[in-house]
């Protein structure tokens, strides 16, 4: 019996490099997972983190220097 198991990201990388090199499109299934990696990365750090506003003082230091 064969136990299928979740590619990891490593492996997707190297998928999506090569595709990359190669100048083929990236598989739909590595594209998703992907996709998805990234989207429970954004909403752990935005549950842990809280929302992040640095432009606005960017912004404002920007117009004060004169820079």
């Amino acid at each position: 019996m064969k136990i299928e198991t979740a590619p990891t990201i490593e492996e997707d990388i190297k998928v999506v490099t090569d595709a990359f090199l190669a100048g083929r499109p990236v598989p739909a299934d590595v594209d998703a997972r992907i996709a998805e990696r990234v989207a429970e990365a954004r909403e752990r750090i935005f549950r842990e983190q809280g929302e992040l506003d640095i432009a606005v003082p960017y912004i404002r230091q920007t117009r004060e220097t004169g820079h």
